[in-house]
């Protein structure tokens, strides 16, 4: 027995399906208003959408009665389901997707790559400072055995042999090395990069200053020319500097003022041509930034000047 629909009945629930059946399409649902048959398989001869429509237990319940109005009253509509064909394997990165990704690394690139060349320095300087504290220990305990500093530039009757007394040598034993050692280890800041001299036969850049052996020199209000000054003549003793960042031509330090000025502002930005007087280093000249200097008590400063009154052992 047919059941004959009223005409506004009809108008009706044709209505309310074409409008639910749009609200439900904003969320892709392309399985909805579609024929099935009575295990709920599509009787739509398109595979692909099998494929995607879910069991019919999984709709909601206004989504089954939507589609068993449409069905009853077999009602046509213009609008057509799209069909997405099966993904064959993993979808690949798109042109716009690629480019989006890149641009992200790039932008995120820029604002780390300076952050960890600031933390990097800070590094540097931080075991430049341990490195010129040691030294500080070192000087203060040759004092108190042998009652001067060591020697910052021996006189004319003590250049005599090629391993002369001089500071970076007298204070080896001090520091676990022999006398007949030069430098190295503690005398050489890890930001001393330069390029390496021809005839050293290391490249192209190492650390170590410009000899290769040393990045600090002692104070040159301090035995040089000389070997009797000790801790006794030293009369501003957390004023007056010990030792400091230098390029490492010179084995004795320099203030600003000095014609030979030599403090090496090698740190937070600076390089080994950071220095007012230039030694023949190869190179960009370097803007004065900072540099380190330990004092006579051992603390250690990072200065970005170095006037004449912190070297001389006077209370100025």
């Amino acid at each position: 027995m047919q059941t004959v629909c009223h005409p506004k009945a009809r108008r009706f629930f044709v209505a309310v399906a074409t409008l639910v059946r749009a609200w439900l399409g904003c969320f892709r649902l392309p399985w909805l208003g579609r024929k099935t048959d009575v295990h709920g398989e599509s009787l739509h001869a398109n595979p692909c959408e099998s494929r995607l429509r879910p069991p019919r237990a999984l709709l909601g319940s206004s989504a089954v009665a939507t589609e068993f109005l449409i069905d009853s009253l077999d009602m046509k509509t213009t609008s057509q389901c799209v069909c997405r064909p099966a993904l064959r394997g993993r979808r690949g990165f798109t042109l716009i997707e690629l480019l989006v990704v890149v641009a992200i690394i790039a932008i995120l690139s820029g604002l780390l790559l300076p952050a960890l060349a600031r933390a990097r320095d800070k590094g540097k300087t931080a075991k430049c400072q341990s490195n010129l504290r040691q030294l500080g220990l070192a000087a203060l305990m040759y004092d108190e055995d042998h009652q001067v500093y060591p020697i910052g530039w021996p006189p004319a009757d003590g250049q005599v042999g090629p391993l002369f007394p001089i500071w970076y040598r007298q204070l080896q034993p001090y520091l676990g090395r022999k006398t007949n050692e030069s430098g190295g280890g503690v005398f050489i800041c890890p930001s001393s990069l330069q390029k390496a001299q021809p005839d050293l036969g290391r490249g192209p850049t190492r650390e170590g200053g410009f000899w290769g052996i040393l990045a600090y020199a002692q104070n040159g209000y301090l035995n040089n020319g000389r070997r009797d000054m000790g801790s006794r003549h030293v009369k501003d003793v957390p004023g007056t500097v010990l030792f400091g960042d230098t390029d490492g031509w010179d084995a004795c330090l320099y203030s600003d003022v000095d014609p030979t000025a030599n403090v090496c502002y090698r740190h937070s930005g600076g390089n080994e041509r950071s220095a007012i007087m230039d030694r023949g280093i190869k190179g960009q000249k370097g803007k004065r930034r900072r540099a380190n200097l330990a004092f006579v008590d051992t603390h250690v400063e990072l200065r970005r000047d170095a006037p004449r009154r912190i070297f001389t052992p006077e209370r100025d």
